[in-house]
């Protein structure tokens, strides 16, 4: 089973065809409907029982034995697994893993199993050479990729998350280059890439923590399933048994808290990281910096960017930018963004702050071509198009806000804020269809803008006491963006409350303090980044 073959008698497995799904057992590759699936690791070796089980029902100690390679492995972890298989296999449609009451688990559809003779493993250089042939194709269907992609996006100069990467295989490079490009189309490449890279070198720890890295990314950047999730802890468990860098561990174990809304436990794997590797700093700084200021921690934040700044990333420079902006360093700020939209011109998160901070100022035409650009190339996001919808609320384009919604839930049904947005629009009369109250209940792990856009619901059904609350609740765990509270016409009912007043007091207070610490700090000067680059 821990091989890439599966030998019975004289002949050996090589592929597995059930309902629709084919499993190529050499390649480890599931597809559906010429889908790839993205199943590995303990849940690969899960399916591959099941389709070799000839349908009968497999008891919990038979596949503690056979996936797990344990005597006893308790219900609730396999439980878990097979759970992880169902979401794995939801493509298909209905469920095929039977759950027998006291005796085990059963695969329901008829199993075709494809053999070849053992004796072809005699014949190892036909094999190799046609493997060789198969990766030349690959690669350069994969250069042809890599070409269109870089078309369509700038080449920004951005520091490799490996020192060493160009003492990687051409695959492994390839994999990381687009890892890199912080698009949905190159994370997808990026995905099969690695995949492809592990079934030739399954204990490459660069290539499993590239993997790992590139599902969360998957989830929380892309509009993901939360399946991609479990792939990441998956992987992390993995790397743990393979005694990979600690901080590389801590470092994911943030990465992951931080996709579930776990803010506080994100910071202190993050903060773990770094003190079991200073020298990585780079590799930290810019999700750690994000939390910091998501909690109101505007100096540190700026420390650690200033740290990193020689990478010349866009992210670390937008980061700059957000920072300046809260503390009210408005005409820094405006600098600091522009130069963060010439280094990144295609990036959601980057256009996005762009567009807001020139809708600001004025320069509304200018604000909107930017995230027209963006969605030209298919490269929104919920979090952008929510944002149009934000600007032409402000501009009183009705229409526009309400496309712009339904794109957003289009692309991620489940972005909080673009529900609550759209549930305020529609009870304002301004939505051509019916828009449902989202849930306003949390699992306790949310971030302060989702009690932000709980208010805007509450807003929407005039309970401000309730809305206060809420904003009283994202004060709490950090939120300091009061401009946005008192020019969003969402929030207009709540100016000159007295309760709300104080909530905005509260904001300045908080913001003039960081201020006043990061007045203490020397920036240089974005004109010379950008005559550098």
């Amino acid at each position: 089973m821990d091989g890439l073959s599966i030998e019975a008698d004289s002949t050996e497995v090589v592929e597995c065809r059930s309902a629709g799904l084919v499993v190529d057992i050499q390649m480890q590759k599931v597809t559906f409907a010429g889908r790839t699936l993205a199943i590995r690791g303990l849940t690969y070796k899960l399916l591959i029982e099941f389709l070799l089980s000839e349908r009968r029902v497999l008891s919990t100690s038979e596949l503690a034995e056979r996936v797990w390679k344990k005597s006893y492995v308790s219900d609730e972890t396999i439980a878990q697994r097979i759970s992880l298989l169902r979401k794995s296999l939801s493509p298909m449609g209905s469920d095929l893993i039977e759950s027998v009451r006291s005796e085990g688990y059963r695969w329901l559809a008829p199993v075709e199993l494809n053999c070849e003779p053992a004796a072809a493993k005699a014949s190892l250089s036909s094999i190799h050479s046609e493997r060789k042939r198969l990766f030349v194709v690959f690669a350069t269907l994969t250069i042809l990729v890599a070409l269109f992609v870089w078309f369509v996006k700038s080449n920004t100069p951005q520091e490799s998350q490996h020192n060493v990467l160009n003492e990687h295989p051409l695959l492994l490079q390839k994999a990381f280059e687009f890892a890199e490009q912080n698009n949905a189309t190159s994370n997808t490449i990026a995905t099969d890439l690695f995949t492809e890279f592990l079934t030739k070198e399954p204990d490459n720890i660069d290539a499993h923590i590239g993997l790992a890295t590139a599902y969360i990314e998957r989830f929380v950047k892309f509009q993901g399933e939360e399946l991609f999730l479990d792939f990441a802890a998956e992987l992390i468990d993995k790397l743990v048994e393979m005694e990979a860098p600690e901080w590389q561990i801590s470092r994911l174990k943030a990465y992951y808290h931080d996709a579930k809304g776990e803010i506080d436990q994100a910071i202190f794997y993050y903060e773990k990281s770094l003190e079991q590797n200073e020298e990585e700093v780079h590799q930290i700084a810019a999700s750690l910096a994000y939390l910091y200021v998501r909690k109101g921690r505007l100096y540190e934040s700026l420390q650690l960017n200033l740290t990193v700044l020689d990478a010349q990333q866009g992210y670390t420079v937008l980061q700059i930018a957000e920072i300046l902006y809260l503390s009210q360093s408005n005409e820094l700020s405006k600098r600091w963004v522009q130069l963060a939209y010439k280094l990144a011109p295609n990036d959601a998160f980057v256009v996005t702050q762009y567009a807001k901070d020139f809708h600001a100022r004025g320069s509304r035409e200018e604000a909107y071509l930017a995230l027209e650009k963006l969605h030209s190339f298919n490269l929104g996001t919920a979090f952008s198009y929510t944002t149009l919808a934000e600007l032409a609320i402000k501009d009183e384009r009705w229409e526009l806000a309400d496309h712009s919604l339904q794109i957003a839930r289009n692309l991620d049904q489940d972005y909080f804020y673009s529900q609550t947005l759209h549930y305020w629009l529609f009870k304002k009369g301004y939505a051509e269809d019916t828009v449902p109250l989202p849930p306003l209940k949390n699992s306790g792990n949310v971030w302060p803008n989702w009690y932000i856009a709980r208010s805007v619901a509450e807003i929407a059904d005039t309970d401000y006491v309730a809305a206060k609350r809420s904003i009283a609740s994202a004060i709490s765990e950090g939120y300091l963006d009061y401009d946005y509270l008192k020019l969003m016409p969402v929030f207009s009912p709540l100016i000159g409350d007295p309760d709300f007043e104080s909530l905005v007091n509260q904001m300045i207070r908080s913001v003039s303090t960081e201020r006043i610490k990061i007045n203490t700090s020397t920036l240089p000067d974005p004109n010379l980044i950008e005559q550098a680059i």
